[in-house]
């Protein structure tokens, strides 16, 4: 996953949300560790359609 890394190291985010990762959520919630190490929140999306409130 370079890309998602690539932007977390150089972009300052305080919220990721993974993309383009298809059906692969394992993959995707994987990611979140690294995102954190890079002082983001990495949101854990687990199905299709799932929505997100990112103001509660």
């Amino acid at each position: 996953m370079r890309g998602p890394r690539q932007f977390v190291e150089q972009i300052k985010t305080t919220i990721f949300v993974p993309m383009h990762f298809d059906e692969a959520y394992q993959a995707a919630a994987a990611f979140r560790p690294t995102a954190q190490a890079c002082g983001a929140e990495s949101l854990l999306l687990e199905h299709r359609g799932q929505r997100v409130n990112l103001f509660e």
